[in-house]
């Protein structure tokens, strides 16, 4: 980008002792004592995963929306982490018109099948719903499965 025109010897910068990747996001790491990044994020990876794991990668198309309210921000953010029953009555309409393997959910009509997916709250305080996670997959033991204190309603 900056050619010869950029001498990155005199910017001060120092060298990373160890540089590790998560799901494409690059982390690096000046301690070389420091633990590996797999060790640092704990049970927290198994959380992130649903997130990042996916087969053929995803597209944003448009601008995301954005709306600004006059709320506590705990009713959203409640909302978004634990209410999945919402859906089929509040987006019916959208769900009826599309052709996908959600429109039989319209007016909760139908429900996903068992197991389909995860309503998910972790010790870290946050929490999440899942399609297609799987409480077997959880970071190991029963009480680990569940967040170690948190919560997995399969």
């Amino acid at each position: 980008l900056y050619g010869e025109a950029l001498d990155k010897k005199c910017m001060g910068l120092k060298e990373v002792a160890r540089v590790e990747s998560f799901h494409g996001f690059i982390y690096g790491c000046f301690d070389e004592e420091a633990p590996s990044l797999k060790d640092y994020m704990g049970d927290a990876g198994w959380y992130l995963e649903p997130m990042f794991k996916h087969s053929g990668g995803l597209e944003l198309i448009g601008p995301p929306g954005k709306v600004i309210i006059k709320a506590n921000w705990k009713a959203p953010a409640e909302n978004f982490t634990g209410d999945a029953y919402h859906v089929g009555w509040t987006h019916a309409s959208s769900l009826r018109s599309g052709q996908s393997v959600f429109s039989s959910l319209a007016g909760n009509a139908a429900l996903p099948p068992e197991g389909a997916g995860l309503q998910m709250t972790s010790k870290y305080g946050s929490g999440m719903g899942v399609w297609g996670g799987r409480r077997e997959d959880g970071p190991g033991g029963d009480e680990a499965k569940t967040g170690g204190g948190g919560h997995v309603l399969a």
